[in-house]
């Protein structure tokens, strides 16, 4: 009915159809045939009729202020559904871009076409100080040891158990026996995930020969691949080729994954868009393991 209140509007001012028609593009019968759908629609007559002229009624007159508030609300409506365009700044640790990450991505887009991401890959303790300097919408990182200050919401997304893994193939169980012997490279101390490994290492007093220390999962892989030593790292999704994953057992430890924002911030509503594709896949990721 928007159409057919624009046109009144026309015809309340030019006090006629021909004339209105001539102001905004139409046929005199044209706008006769909008004003009659909108008064059925109204189930009021806006207009007396004459052989040769109109003249608005009562009813007329009082439709005039109320279709003006209208088609003001309306315009408002459709300019901030055109606005609709941002950054969404998004950090994420390495190891979950392509599991979790590129496919919420791929969901947001779809909902907000108008909307860019941008995608800061660092170190967990390294995007919670840019998500509290404001630097970044929401970032999805490992749960630190320490609780986050109150003006940022975490939620928790995956749990991802601790192997040891080693190079070539074996059927051995005895993981702290290769820990013990075999060189280790070290899950980066200074990340929130090499302090979960290296609290695991020290409270069950188990000492290692380290050779390498570094923050990249797949480049620690790689690295026992070409039989530099040993590594405690996340289970992998896919056993690597020329490795083998052994369980810990009883005394398997784990890392949890989440996506942390602000409470408030001007981009809420997206934020919260992007939380739930993010959480929709890895429910669908867990369900399908």
């Amino acid at each position: 009915m928007i159409t057919e209140l624009k046109t009144f509007l026309a015809v309340a001012k030019y006090k006629s159809f021909a004339k209105a028609g001539e102001h905004i593009g139409l046929s005199q019968s044209a706008v006769s045939a909008q004003m009659q759908r909108l008064e059925q629609a109204l189930s009021r007559t806006l207009f007396d009729r004459g052989p040769k002229s109109i003249w608005l009624n009562d009813a007329g007159w009082l439709l005039i202020p109320e279709a003006e508030s209208i088609i003001r609300q309306w315009s408002k409506i459709r300019d901030e559904s055109v606005k609709d365009t941002g950054t969404l700044r998004i950090g994420s640790i390495h190891s979950v871009q392509t599991s979790f990450v590129t496919p919420a991505i791929t969901r947001f887009i779809h909902q907000f076409p108008q909307w860019k991401i941008q995608v800061i890959p660092d170190i967990s303790i390294s995007l919670l100080s840019k998500i509290e300097a404001g630097e970044l919408d929401a970032a999805i990182l490992i749960k630190p040891s320490f609780a986050l200050p109150e003006h940022l919401i975490w939620k928790s997304i995956s749990e991802e158990p601790f192997c040891l893994i080693v190079p070539g193939e074996t059927d051995s169980e005895a993981w702290k026996s290769y820990l013990q012997t075999f060189p280790f490279i070290r899950y980066y101390k200074g990340s929130f995930g090499g302090r979960i490994v290296d609290t695991f290492l020290n409270k069950h007093d188990i000492p290692v020969q380290e050779v390498i220390e570094i923050d990249d999962i797949q480049s620690m892989v790689d690295l026992v691949r070409r039989g530099h030593g040993v590594a405690l790292v996340p289970w992998p999704h896919d056993t690597p080729e020329g490795c083998t994953c052994i369980s810990l057992g009883q005394l398997t430890f784990y890392r949890e994954i989440g996506i942390v924002f602000p409470r408030q911030s001007p981009k809420r509503t997206h934020v919260d868009c992007f939380v739930s594709s993010i959480t929709n896949i890895t429910t669908r990721f867990k369900q399908s393991k």
